[in-house]
């Protein structure tokens, strides 16, 4: 698998992505950062906090977070979005 690590931006700026045939609600930045990461000709599997960890669910999310290093050193690779360039 691969990771992404991304800047949060303004959580009441929600898209939908489709993911397995499921629509999930996922902050603007977020969607613009699996855009610009995703293969265009065939699958690629990402872990993304806000997709993968239940956000809403503090112990979950308690839990998850104290693992992100492992799933970043254990990841074939790690994306770093800081978002669109302000100019």
């Amino acid at each position: 698998f691969q990771a992404i690590s991304y800047v949060w931006g303004d959580a009441s700026d929600i898209l939908s992505i489709t993911c397995n045939g499921v629509i999930i609600p996922v902050t603007r930045n977020l969607h613009d950062a699996l855009e610009r990461v995703r293969y265009s000709d065939k699958i690629r599997t990402l872990w993304a906090d806000a997709i993968c960890i239940n956000q809403g669910n503090t112990t979950e999310r308690s839990h998850h977070v104290a693992f992100m290093d492992m799933i970043y050193k254990n990841a074939d690779a790690v994306f770093v979005d800081m978002g669109h360039d302000r100019d």
